[in-house]
């Protein structure tokens, strides 16, 4: 009779360390599922890519009237809308746009979090930003005192094949507000 032995990793307990594994292999397995020799860059959006990348990654994307493609999607726990452009068979720029009419602190809150955390996951993608501002970021409330709305926070970078960028707004004109978040790719 002979004993398997099991390696264990150090302060893990071995369900985790196994359900752990599982996850990495299940990823590693999904990332690999392009039909695409240019691999895992292909697993997510950006400019450039052909009309088949894009069906491959979001091929429940509608067809609108003005030759772009539309989808809903949900980006930092925020509700919105991509769309999504080509010319002469690339994509050229792709907008995402999260937009809230309901004012309150609890919701400048949750929008002004979403867009810092969309910002730490480029900042992981891409580096650190080539442009960040910081504007008022915190909640005035019209309704004590009108203003005419004010950028919140964004951060671009500048890429060889692409400038993304991600903002907050609190939009402001003639007594109508909202907050809005905006993530964006576009080729140079």
């Amino acid at each position: 009779m002979t004993m398997r032995t099991t390696k264990t990793v150090p302060g893990v307990p071995p369900a985790t360390a196994a359900v752990l594994f599982i996850l990495l292999l299940t990823a590693l397995s999904v990332l690999s599922c392009t039909d695409d020799t240019e691999g895992v860059a292909e697993a997510r959006i950006r400019t450039g890519m052909t009309p088949k990348a894009f069906r491959t990654l979001y091929p429940e994307a509608e067809l609108s009237s003005y030759c772009e493609y539309r989808r809903k999607e949900t980006l930092g726990g925020l509700s919105g809308e991509r769309t999504f452009a080509f010319r002469e068979k690339k994509l050229a720029w792709h907008v995402f746009n999260a937009y809230e009419e309901e004012i309150s602190r609890e919701n400048f809150h949750r929008f002004r979090d979403a867009a810092e955390s969309l910002i730490d996951e480029y900042r992981l993608l891409h580096g650190e930003p080539d442009r960040k501002t910081r504007g008022i970021t915190g909640f005035t409330d019209p309704s004590k005192s009108p203003h005419e709305g004010y950028e919140v926070l964004s951060a671009e970078w500048q890429m060889p094949d692409e400038t993304s960028a991600i903002r907050f707004s609190f939009i402001g004109d003639r007594g109508k507000y909202a907050f809005l978040v905006t993530v964006e790719g576009k080729r140079p």
